[in-house]
């Protein structure tokens, strides 16, 4: 059953439970509602939580001398939570949608999603048609915060990019001077 239908029939099983009397006051509504949510994870399995999963491999790309670029796999780099990216790489994402136990929800196809990122010059977004899956791709060295979010839930992931390695070295000249005389 999709998420819409399961919720309008967990509001309708709610209302009946309360008696016909109108909802008048807050309080009131706040009871049905309660209500409907419980109803709601016994008729479904209903997402309550996000989380975003980046792939185990970072792909990297350097410059090669023909004007082409070289590409290379290395290990994604998660430090205490936070993402590590270097400004040559980029990262595919995935959102993975809960329920109140932890397991994967079952109607998580049926979740809409957006994605979005603190700092589009930090890490950029390109979502995947089906909204699940994300390439975030490194931009300027810096920190930035994804997040996913389906309207009620939300799972984040921060990002931190560094400079990467040197691709050219520039020799700069000193202001010319005299030599000191010879002994």
């Amino acid at each position: 059953m999709k998420s819409s239908k399961i919720k309008l029939e967990a509001l309708r099983l709610a209302v009946r439970l309360h008696g016909p009397d109108p909802i008048t006051t807050p309080e009131a509504a706040g009871v049905v509602l309660a209500t409907a949510n419980v109803f709601a994870q016994w008729l479904g399995n209903p997402v309550v939580s996000l989380s975003i999963r980046p792939d185990p491999w970072t792909y990297n790309q350097w410059p090669h001398s023909q004007g082409a670029y070289l590409a290379k796999y290395s290990l994604t780099k998660l430090t205490g939570g936070v993402m590590q990216l270097a400004d040559n790489q980029q990262v595919s994402m995935t959102v993975e949608a809960t329920d109140a136990k932890g397991f994967a929800a079952s109607e998580a196809g049926d979740v809409v999603v957006t994605w979005d990122s603190s700092d589009s010059t930090v890490v950029s977004l390109q979502p995947a048609a089906d909204g699940l899956s994300c390439l975030a791709v490194a931009g300027s060295p810096g920190a930035a915060l994804v997040t996913v979010s389906d309207g009620t839930n939300s799972g984040s992931l921060a990002v931190d990019v560094t400079s990467g390695p040197a691709a050219s070295l520039v020799v700069n000249a000193g202001t010319p001077e005299d030599q000191p005389p010879a002994p």
